[in-house]
Parts: C-alpha cells; structure tokens; sequence
C-alpha cells in the first residue's frame, strides 16, 4: 500500500504563524514551532485523517451569519465614530447604508436605528427569505 502524504506544518514568513493547508484552506496554527500550534496541527491532522482526507463540515464551516455581521459592524460604529460625544456623520452614513427597511407599521422616526429595532429587522429579513442566512 502506498504512503500518502500529510500536508505539511510550515511558517508562515510575513506573520511568523505556523500555518497547515488543508484542500486549498489555509489554516493559522499559532506562533511557529511553539507547543500551541504543534498541538492544533496534530488536533487538525488528526481530524483530516478520521473524516477520510477530508474537512469535518460542521467543525471548520463558517456560522456568521450577513444579519449577525451587519449587527456587529453597526454596534462597532456606533462606539467607533464618536466625536465630542455624538455620532459622526461617517456612522451616520454607514447606518443608512446598511439599514435594513423596516414593516410599514413601525413608526420609522422614533425607532428607525434603535439597536431592537435594526435587530427586529435583521431577523424578519431572515425569517423571510429576503436575505442569505451565511456568509
């Protein structure tokens, strides 16, 4: 029977990270040749070899959802782009370009970028089927 090859454990020389390629996904280990990233290449390889040369779906597929990231980038800004104590217009912009258009029965003045309320929207785009539920 002929031996097969394991990818390989190599640096990484613009970041210094040990880094292991696994069907064309390259996957960041740690600081190179510490215990840390040895243990991960091993957990890694381990994981490669059990699943048949293969990358278990469930473990290494992406969970962000568009929605949750949207959330997230608004939450930043909003702490992000703060002068003299109020929001710039760069959030201001951001917020309504990514805002998600809200039920015709909700009063848009008074609640149109409350955080439940971006939140109530994001989720409804999802339930419905009007946006991708990953990334």
């Amino acid at each position: 029977m002929p031996k097969k090859n394991l990818p390989s454990y190599r640096l990484h020389k613009s970041t210094g990270r040990a880094i292991c390629v696994l069907q064309g996904k390259m996957f960041y280990l740690g600081q190179y040749k510490s215990k840390e990233s040895r243990a991960k290449y091993n957990e890694l390889i381990a994981d490669y070899l059990t699943n048949d040369r293969k990358l278990p779906p469930t473990r290494y597929a992406s969970t962000l959802t568009i929605e949750v990231a949207v959330f997230q980038f608004l939450e930043y800004a909003e702490g992000f782009y703060v002068k003299n104590g109020k929001k710039t217009a760069t959030f201001t912009n951001y917020r309504d370009r990514v805002a998600i258009p809200m039920p015709t029965h909700v009063n848009r003045e008074r609640n149109r970028h409350s955080k439940p309320a971006i939140w109530n929207r994001l989720l409804g785009r999802l339930q419905s089927g009007q946006c991708y539920s990953s990334v």
